[in-house]
């Protein structure tokens, strides 16, 4: 009786770990990246690039607030590319020395870069 418990528990583990370890072949990850820019002015330029295209804006005011009152956009898409090197600018077009600009970048909900510029005509690289 013994015998026959061992082998059908050894059995059990068989094929949970065949089912476990068994995924389609062909199944691709999807990545996503958002970028994220905020800026306290009310005109901008901005830039990001996705793995088919480049998008440049120029003159645009960001319509979001944050609970600061900073003005942010979110641009995302998704990728199956695990080559993909996302980057992105934001510069304010105002001379004023408190100008204030940021952009985010996340792969997969992990914030990978940061910068911030400040200043007339301040300027952030992704």
């Amino acid at each position: 009786m013994k015998r026959s418990a061992v082998a059908a528990t050894l059995a059990a583990l068989a094929a949970a770990t065949t089912i476990a370890t068994t995924a389609p072949a062909t199944a691709s990850t999807s990545i996503e990246v958002k970028y994220v820019f905020y800026t306290n002015t009310t005109s901008v330029d901005y830039h990001y690039t996705t793995p088919t295209d480049s998008f440049t804006r120029t003159n645009r005011k960001f319509l979001q607030k944050t609970e600061k009152g900073n003005y942010y956009l979110t641009r995302t898409y998704r990728t199956t590319d695990e080559y993909d090197i996302p980057s992105s600018w934001i510069s304010t077009n105002f001379e004023s020395d408190g100008s204030y600009v940021q952009c985010n970048i996340y792969v997969d909900g992990h914030l990978t870069d940061l910068h911030r510029g400040y200043g007339p005509y301040a300027s952030a690289y992704c």
